[in-house]
């Protein structure tokens, strides 16, 4: 089964590891294994220990506390009290450009775009339309 990544996201570590899963045992194949192999592979030994701890009894399950504990310890670290030194391993969903190599001010300036310009294209007549009625 898989390892996650320091940067890697839970998102995506959980898509692939049920992915590896289905293909090794089938859609029905025993959940322990499956749950102790998640746990294994999870980077951050605090989200490994809480999930441990939280006893999840089937998939749906695991990834609802999967997510919970990977946000609160993540805010926590950020807050400066949390259990982990860092954030490695505990990115809930990584964003579409760091996935595409893009930087995040890269990112920033290419979908910076106000609210009056998308509804001024949604209606006829534009804003100045609607302010006039």
């Amino acid at each position: 089964m898989k390892k996650q990544q320091p940067r890697e996201d839970v998102g995506r570590y959980i898509a692939i590891q049920s992915s590896l899963f289905r293909e090794a045992f089938g859609t029905d194949g025993p959940y322990s294994i499956f749950f102790t192999e998640t746990v294994k592979g999870l980077y951050n030994q605090v989200v490994r220990h809480q999930l441990r701890r939280a006893a999840p009894e089937n998939i749906e399950e695991l990834k609802k506390n999967l997510f919970r504990i990977v946000a609160a310890e993540r805010l926590s670290v950020i807050e400066g009290y949390g259990e982990s030194t860092n954030l490695d391993g505990l990115s809930a969903m990584s964003s579409t450009a760091e996935n595409y190599g893009i930087s995040q001010q890269e990112h920033n300036e290419e979908e910076k775009m106000e609210v009056n310009a998308m509804s001024n294209q949604s209606r006829p007549g534009g804003a100045q339309n609607a302010r006039e009625k």
